[in-house]
């Protein structure tokens, strides 16, 4: 073994190659802090040239400013060694840096200080990333309060019986946990003339606020600090959130309680009209038949619903035997109220021929959009014989005259010289003529119509040439008017028994018209409800209705869920659809309601989350039915689960781990971040890319081996069920490399 020459070795310079070449800075300082000697490392941590001599420089250039540099030697005279010492440096060009210092003091036999010398290394990015680190917990514990805050005001509202004043109490309850500083955090919202606040409210100066208008009454939040403290931009968006949720919740409840007072309006009123009564969608297929409908076409509801309107309604000419334009077609083209012509027969559907009168009319959005029509007809076989009764015979006509259930009046047309009609003259008029009018035959008959009602000529002009043109032609006609001197709705059919002269033979459709525009306001609240509404039978399970947002929530088209099991809305869980289905419908038939979260399943086999309010309704058409409102609470549940994430995400692991979603990096902790040299960059590795779009695309656990300073690492890039990113594992399987090189190097020297 050859020795060393004692001669020639210097134990200070061999340490201070050994330190080059571990990247640590060496420096030895006299008492009066004049570098005595340094290694190439201090050189290079500090920006100079290696070359560069430093010694019998002051050591107090390098130090970012004295007093760091004071506190320094407090710490090394005090205890005569500093270990793993955190201090602020600078660089020959002045830029700050962090080192770890390890020194000590050297002294003389009689224990006097003659110099220090000690180690260094550059931690400034350690330090840095330290930084970022406490930054993004920090963030990240005041995102948590965001959504824990509105997490919050989602539960509140899940009671379906709650007040709107305890909703705002409950949202003041939540607010100061939200904010940074909880304990001199206070609130107050004003609504509806009403002022809520917290306990400890108190008018300051450092606050924030949002305005919003909330059907029409103005809602004020407010929340400040008893302290001068700042507010984070977040807590400015927070406080807009829940402006924001507040309104939709108070907004959707007046909404909800409109849909229940509605229902019953629509109940009472569809069960007390007396004529038949379709409502079709905007392209005339079949949503909605009434009883009455029901036996004049003899075709039932469950059997019509989505057919197009002339599958049901088969219309004819009672002359001509051809078919009549479908007054859908006419309300589409026209966009007003219409009516059939005379002489129109309905085709029922074992056959049988019945003459009827109806119009039709458009149901139109707040924007003026055609969303569908209603049509109004009934069976006038009586009235056609009254008719042709009046036609053949006086004797039968007086008969009639005196009992017929229309109104009726005969009379003689007046025209001017230029035989334009001014008026006409009443020759006659029956008792329900006196009974719709209130018109005394004393006072009618012999008159003028401008002397009996003043005024006519200049309410009702129309009036004057529909008749004339009937009286002078011959033309038979049939139109609804709104006759206004009398503040009433007429349906009238008027004829000519010879020229010059004319029959009106009218009714009173108020109650009818009322009904339909009653009819209309539903079926619009209906349509733009936001919620999904369907209603199902009790007896069997069978979905009877469904509005718009229903079908789209679910992903139907319109009418295609009428007659299904209400099980094929259920996703199968621990249950099966159908044990979902009973389960619930077992509850409703004890005590009258349900209410919770349910997974749904959309058309195509999606699953997501809704909370539905179910309630028991005797319905006049389908009997005992379980109304049910659906709210999409998807977005809630997501929340949940990121909340639920966020607290259990393994940051402390000694191995690398990633959470990536399609556009790049969400999390990767610090051993990810050290192993990759990802600090700032939110950009996926390139190893990993290939890796991360096979997973998505297969939804399949991903595996791969790469080299990373001089390291063998193994990575698994595993999916998340129900979320759009995948998590990434990595381990360090150096040694088990190496030990399967050594078993294969075994294994060929064995054969």
């Amino acid at each position: 073994m050859a020795s060393i020459n004692e001669e020639n070795y210097n134990p200070e310079e061999n340490l201070l190659d050994t330190l080059n070449n571990l990247d640590i800075g060496f420096v030895k300082v006299s008492d009066d802090d004049i570098i005595l000697n340094h290694n190439l490392t201090f050189n290079k941590i500090f920006g100079y040239n290696l070359k560069a001599n430093l010694i019998d420089t002051k050591i107090l250039d390098y130090w970012l400013n004295p007093e760091e540099r004071n506190k320094f030697r407090e710490d090394l005279f005090k205890n005569d060694i500093v270990k793993k010492y955190i201090a602020p440096a600078k660089k020959v060009d002045g830029k700050k840096i962090f080192l770890q210092i390890n020194f000590k003091l050297n002294k003389n036999s009689k224990g006097e200080i003659i110099s220090s010398e000690g180690t260094f290394t550059d931690v400034t990015d350690k330090i840095r990333n330290k930084q970022k680190l406490t930054e993004f917990k920090n963030k990240l514990s005041e995102r948590v309060k965001e959504l824990t805050c509105l997490y919050g005001l989602s539960k509140l509202v899940e009671n379906p019986d709650i007040s709107y004043e305890a909703i705002l109490r409950g949202t003041l309850d939540l607010i100061p946990p939200a904010w940074q500083f909880p304990e001199i955090t206070c609130a107050r919202i004003n609504f509806d003339n009403k002022e809520f606040k917290t306990s400890n409210f108190k008018e300051t100066e450092w606050k924030l606020s949002t305005n919003l208008n909330v059907h029409e009454e103005e809602m004020f939040i407010e929340v400040s600090y008893l302290e001068n403290k700042p507010f984070l931009k977040e807590e400015e968006h927070l406080i807009r959130d829940i402006g924001k949720r507040l309104k939709s919740i108070i907004e959707q409840r007046k909404s909800h309680q409109k849909l229940r007072t509605s229902e019953e309006w629509f109940s009472t009123t569809l069960k007390s009209i007396g004529d038949a009564v379709i409502a079709t969608d905007r392209l005339g297929n079949i949503q909605f038949l009434n009883p009455i409908a029901e036996d004049l076409t003899g075709f039932k509801l469950e059997e019509s619903i989505g057919k197009p309107l002339e599958d049901v309604f088969n219309i004819i000419n009672e002359e001509t035997r051809k078919s009549v334009e479908n007054p859908v077609t006419r309300v589409i083209r026209e966009g007003v109220i219409v009516g059939l012509a005379n002489h129109t027969l309905l085709i029922t559907q074992d056959g049988k021929e019945i003459p009827i009168a109806d119009s039709g009319a458009p149901i139109k959005d707040d924007k003026g959009n055609l969303i569908g029509m209603v049509l109004v007809f009934r069976d006038i076989t009586e009235n056609r014989k009254a008719e042709l009764k009046l036609r053949d015979s006086e004797e039968k006509f007086r008969f009639l005259f005196e009992n017929m259930l229309e109104g009726f009046a005969f009379c003689k047309i007046i025209t001017d010289e230029n035989n334009i009609p001014v008026d006409f003259l009443y020759l006659e008029i029956n008792e329900t003529f006196e009974r719709i009018t209130g018109l005394k035959r004393e006072e009618t008959v012999g008159k003028r119509v401008t002397e009996v009602i003043l005024g006519i000529e200049d309410t009702e002009p129309n009036l004057f040439k529909i008749y004339g043109k009937v009286a002078l032609t011959g033309e038979n006609t049939r139109f609804e008017i709104f006759f206004e001197p009398l503040k009433i709705w007429l349906s009238i059919s008027v004829y000519s028994p010879k020229k010059n002269y004319f029959v009106a033979v009218f009714d009173d459709i108020t109650e009818r018209k009322e009904a339909e525009n009653k009819l209309r306001l539903h079926s619009a609240i209906m349509t733009n409800l936001a919620d999904g509404v369907h209603l199902i039978r009790a007896d069997d399970g069978i979905i009877v209705y469904t509005n718009p947002a229903f079908e789209e929530m679910f992903g139907y088209n319109p009418g295609e869920l009428i007659g299904k099991d209400i099980a094929i809305v259920n996703a199968p869980t621990d249950k099966t659809s159908e044990e979902t289905k009973e389960e619930i419908m077992g509850i409703l038939s004890e005590i009258g309601e349900w209410h919770g979260e349910i997974l749904n399943i959309k058309q195509d086999s999606t699953p997501f989350w809704c909370f539905a309010n179910v309630t028991v309704f005797d319905h006049p058409e389908y009997g005992k039915v379980y109304i049910a409102v659906h709210s999409d609470i998807t977005e809630r549940k997501e929340k949940e689960k990121e909340i639920f994430d966020l607290a259990q995400f393994p940051s402390e692991d000694p191995y690398p781990i990633l959470r990536v979603n399609r556009d790049g990096i969400m999390y990767i902790n610090e051993a990810g971040q050290k192993l990759l040299n990802i600090v700032d960059s939110d950009h996926i590795p390139e190893i990993f890319q290939k890796s991360v779009k096979l997973t998505f695309e297969s939804n399949q656990i991903a595996e791969s081996e790469v080299e990373l300073d001089g390291r063998d690492y193994s990575f698994t890039v595993t999916p998340v069920q129900d979320a759009d990113y995948v998590n990434i594992y990595g381990m360090d399987i150096t040694e088990r490399k190496n030990v399967e090189e050594k078993l294969k190097e075994v294994n060929k020297l064995k054969s």
